[in-house]
């Protein structure tokens, strides 16, 4: 009974999630726009191109040595804007590092250091395809002095081209900071039942395992972007051994062991708690709290669902549950070599 009402509320909350998040305008423009023709910056290169013909910005490049930067500085006070565009690709080849792509990216400054810690991809594309749309919000801290847009194919070559670029100052509407209530609200009373139904009487040390992994797992979920960010850095300066990575890898990778050993714990302690229970049923149980702490993140500020994190997560607790079950194999065949 308590796995189909799983499954019911698994799937009832995974279309209002879905449908609320691709339905719902979640910016309302509070403000002027603030991208124009005249303003933009464009780089001069031998190997590469850019440049505007009407409204769409064009970049080529055949050198992936160059970066070719298309760049529009602003000024302004707003605390939130949205940019966003049509972008078509054509035969770009990625360069060396995760970035080295084809980009519509826009960059804050404190003082006159960059910090690329910061959201700041709008689009990031290689290969080819045809108009594509694409917008992000990004929040404008109180200390940034300045900030840009920039399109730019960054040490890589092929050419992309970009047009109805906008960017204006926004903030949330009224409806989507109802449904976002409504939204988050719903996932975790629905994860607090899911936890209820796994906790067994006894064996209150590997409860105490369950509810310190469940937790973590959702802090880490309902975590507002900046302040991830945030900790990562900080785990970066303290922690972070190896110097050869870039920040942005040493992230991914933070981000990626943090899923993997948090969901590894939560089957290890499922499988404690639940040695009579086949594993098809706990592996389900994580494959419903993997999906469910991905797809919430679709109303968490600055968050966005990923599904290599999902299956990150997933192949972390099923690692977890195949452990403990070895574990427990392996006593019984001692236990029963003893006797």
């Amino acid at each position: 009974m308590f796995f189909k009402t799983k499954i019911f509320f698994l799937f009832l909350l995974s279309v209002l999630t879905i449908c609320s998040a691709t339905m719902i305008n979640q910016y309302k423009q509070s403000g002027p726009e603030m991208l124009t023709n005249k303003t933009w910056q464009l780089d001069k290169s031998e190997n590469g191109i850019s440049k505007i013909d009407g409204n769409v910005l064009y970049l080529f490049s055949s050198d992936t040595k160059k970066s070719i930067n298309m760049r529009h500085p602003v000024q302004s006070r707003d605390r939130l804007v949205l940019l966003s565009g049509d972008i078509r690709n054509r035969n770009i080849i990625a360069g060396k590092k995760p970035w080295n792509k084809a980009r519509l990216i826009l960059i804050q400054y404190e003082g006159q250091t960059i910090r690329y810690n910061l959201p700041h991809i709008a689009a990031s594309m290689e290969g080819s395809h045809d108009w594509k749309h694409y917008q992000k919000a990004f929040k404008i801290m109180p200390w940034t002095t300045k900030f840009q847009v920039v399109a730019q194919l960054s040490h890589c070559t092929g050419s992309m081209q970009i047009k109805n670029i906008r960017l204006y100052p926004v903030v949330l509407s009224q409806v989507y900071m109802g449904t976002q209530k409504i939204i988050i609200g719903s996932w975790g009373i629905f994860f607090v039942f899911l936890l209820g139904s796994c906790l067994v009487k006894g064996k209150y040390g590997v409860q105490a395992i369950l509810i310190i992994s469940f937790t973590a797992i959702l802090f880490g979920t309902m975590i507002p972007g900046d302040l991830k960010i945030k900790l990562y850095g900080w785990l970066i300066d303290k922690v972070w051994i190896v110097d050869t990575l870039s920040n942005l890898e040493k992230k991914i990778i933070i981000g990626q062991i943090g899923h993997f050993c948090f969901f590894s714990v939560l089957g290890l302690a499922l499988g404690g708690l639940m040695p009579e229970i086949s594993m098809t049923h706990i592996g389900i149980n994580i494959l419903i709290l993997a999906w469910g702490t991905e797809l919430v993140q679709f109303f968490i500020d600055g968050r966005t669902p990923m599904l290599v994190d999902f299956l990150i997560d997933l192949s972390g607790g099923i690692a977890g549950l195949i452990t403990v079950k070895l574990l427990c194999k392996n006593r019984r065949d001692l236990l029963k070599s003893d006797q």
